[in-house]
């Protein structure tokens, strides 16, 4: 839980700064801004080399202090080295690199996001230490704390000093230097920096074959914005950007929290009598989560973009329902792959992924050309399905889920009734149209209440020992 509402806090930050950004940088100041964060990103995601994610089921399966000290202190030294040394021709030829991605005249401003990312990729490993030790509070004070300074400098830079999509790299570095000169120094004492060549020989083992889908899997997320440049343009691409802010709500509100607690548990979870049972609930209740933010998001698409961003961006309501069911399957294809990450079946992980983003790259080919940033949406939202599909029917030969037949049927159902509702109020007065959706949505709410939804999840204990320990944590600062 706690773990849930920092990053909900944290990731919802990105939507309360956004009038302030839309009214200072264009639709094609946008693009830019996502072509440039979406290459550092691919960049992060190869040279990480997977570490964070091989950093879960190692510490698992390691005993020790001084192992687990081992097993942190080599990942940390790849993740300095390795990447320094791998980069240095795109910092000597940045300008080449540049028009590579189409943004022939920001050499310099390449430079500063590799910065950034090098720094990223060592705030990871620190990050991912405080995860696998379950420093719910710390890890989710530093996130908030991150991703408020960023926001509140990049305002400064981008609205106070006027330097558009640099101040928004500029607050990014700043931060991020910040965050790695005050964590790395603490994590150092603890582990040290060390190389372990059998530990990272297994680690790599486990890790290399889920870079290529990593990269596949943010290529599913974002080629679409290197498409709609080539084929549409820079405005194209910061429109569709816009829409699909709001519609990866159901990320940042739902999946990127569960997340958090999903990755490092689901080993654990393998383990325990009626695991099978236990993956089905959780599949449920990520299902009922999902489908409510798509839910609400594609029934208020429009009047959320009005009034959180400047009139220039908004056409980019018509892409919000679509790219906000496309997360609701990409969240629940993490549940349904889970035998094959318990069983190591990561390599036929990569080629489910691999064969989504073949998909999704037709999809945007054929697509595109035709209707612009809708053909974009839709091809994510295809991509997307089938990535659920195939990771359902492999994994199940080594897991099989137990899923809740009777609840999904009913909520598939309330999902329907609710969206046709909601598709039927068009009073013409903004405020009106929300609060009558609104009635909507928590109607839909109170169905699932009486229908006991939710009593698996015991929300009144819960929310009591949430509040005890954060009365015992408020006792601690005193």
């Amino acid at each position: 839980m706690i773990y849930w509402l920092g990053r909900m806090a944290a990731r919802s930050l990105q939507i309360v700064f956004l009038p302030i950004f839309t009214a200072y940088l264009s639709p094609a100041d946008y693009g830019e801004l996502s072509i440039l964060g979406i290459s550092i990103d691919v960049v992060a995601l190869v040279l990480s080399f997977q570490l964070p994610v091989a950093i879960y089921k190692f510490w698992a399966n390691e005993d020790t202090d001084g192992g687990r000290h081992r097993l942190l202190g080599s990942a940390m030294l790849v993740t300095m080295v390795a990447p320094t040394i791998l980069l240095l021709p795109v910092y000597i030829w940045a300008g080449y690199f540049s028009a590579l991605i189409g943004i022939e005249s920001h050499a310099n401003l390449l430079r500063l996001a590799l910065v950034e990312g090098q720094l990223g990729m060592i705030i990871i490993v620190v990050m991912t230490e405080m995860r696998v030790r379950d420093e719910s509070w710390r890890f989710s004070r530093w996130e908030m704390s991150q991703r408020f300074g960023i926001g509140v400098l990049s305002i400064l830079l981008v609205a106070g000093f006027g330097l558009g999509i640099w101040g928004m790299f500029i607050a990014h570095v700043v931060v991020f230097g910040a965050i790695t000169l005050w964590l790395l120094p603490p994590f150092l004492r603890r582990t040290g920096l060390c190389f372990d060549s059998e530990i990272m020989k297994e680690m790599f083992q486990y890790a290399l074959p889920l870079v290529p889908s990593a990269v596949a899997m943010a290529a599913l997320h974002s080629a679409d914005r290197f498409f709609l440049q080539g084929m549409v343009g820079l405005e194209a691409t910061g429109l569709y950007a816009i829409g699909y802010k709001f519609g990866m709500l159901v990320n940042i509100l739902v999946f990127g929290p569960f997340l958090l607690i999903w990755q490092p548990k689901r080993f654990t979870i393998a383990k325990e009598e009626g695991a099978r049972a236990k993956y089905g609930q959780i599949f449920t209740y990520l299902l009922v989560l999902t489908t409510f933010v798509a839910m609400a998001l594609s029934g208020l698409a429009k009047e959320i973009v009005q009034i959180m961003t400047a009139s220039a961006y908004w056409e980019s309501y018509t892409i919000v329902s679509l790219v906000a069911w496309s997360y609701v399957f990409f969240a629940l294809s993490t549940v349904v792959s889970v035998g094959l990450f318990v069983h190591n079946k990561t390599a036929t992980s990569a080629w489910i992924v691999f064969f989504a983003f073949i998909a999704n790259m037709l999809g945007n080919t054929l697509l595109i050309p035709r209707y612009s940033a809708y053909g974009a949406a839709f091809a994510t939202l295809i991509s997307f399905g089938l990535l659920f599909a195939c990771n359902l029917f492999f994994s199940k030969r080594y897991i099989a889920i137990e899923f809740e037949l009777k609840k999904i049927f009913i909520l598939s159902g309330l999902v329907l009734l609710s969206l046709t509702a909601m598709s039927f109020v068009l009073t013409g007065n903004i405020f009106t149209d929300i609060a009558l959706k609104g009635v909507v949505l928590f109607c839909f709410l109170c169905a699932l209440y009486f229908l006991r939804f939710f009593d698996a999840l015991r929300i009144p204990e819960r929310t009591a020992c949430l509040w005890c320990t954060m009365r015992k944590k408020t006792r601690v600062v005193e």
